[in-house]
C-alpha cells in the first residue's frame, strides 16, 4: 500500500510540474528570422505584438507555430521570444502543433487554441504561449 502512495505522490508531482510558465520578455531568447514566416517587417496602420513562449518541460521538445487568422505567422520554441507587426482591427491569433519533428503527429485543428484580439495601430500587444498542466496549448495576454 505504501508503494502505491509513493507511485501517486510521483505521478501527482510530475502533473503539477508540467505545465510551462510564464517568462519576461527581456530575458528570452529572440525567434531567429528564418522562423517568422510573416509581419516581420513595420508597416502604416500595423499595431506591434509582442509574442513570447514559455519555458518549461511541456512541449519543450517542439516549436509552437503562432498563427494570425488561421496562418501560420511563425514557430516559436521554449523560451524565446518575437515582435510582429499585425494590421489594425479584429484578429484571430492562435497556437497550436508547428508540424514539425514529434509533435508534428498530431492533428493541427484538434489542438490549435484561438483568441480574438483587436490590434490597435501605434499600440502594443503582449501575448504568451504555453501550456495548460492537461498539455493543451494556449494563447493569452500578458503584462511580462
Amino acid at each position: 500500500m505504501k508503494g502505491f502512495f509513493a507511485a501517486a505522490a510521483v505521478v501527482a508531482l510530475l502533473a503539477g510540474c508540467s505545465a510551462t510558465r510564464p517568462i519576461a520578455t527581456e530575458v528570452a531568447k529572440p525567434v531567429p528570422a528564418s522562423q517568422i514566416f510573416a509581419y516581420a517587417q513595420p508597416a502604416t496602420d500595423t499595431g506591434t505584438v509582442i509574442v513570447t513562449r514559455d519555458v518549461g518541460l511541456a512541449g519543450s521538445k517542439c516549436p509552437v507555430a503562432f498563427y494570425v487568422d488561421g496562418k501560420v505567422a511563425a514557430h516559436v520554441d521554449n523560451g524565446q521570444t518575437m515582435t510582429v507587426y499585425i494590421p489594425s482591427g479584429k484578429h484571430i491569433l492562435g497556437a497550436g502543433p508547428a508540424g514539425t519533428g514529434v509533435c508534428g503527429i498530431v492533428s493541427r485543428t484538434a489542438h490549435m487554441r484561438e483568441a480574438a484580439f483587436d490590434v490597435v495601430a501605434g499600440d502594443r500587444l503582449k501575448l504568451r504561449l504555453g501550456f495548460t498542466r492537461d498539455g493543451t496549448y494556449q494563447i493569452t495576454p500578458t503584462a511580462l
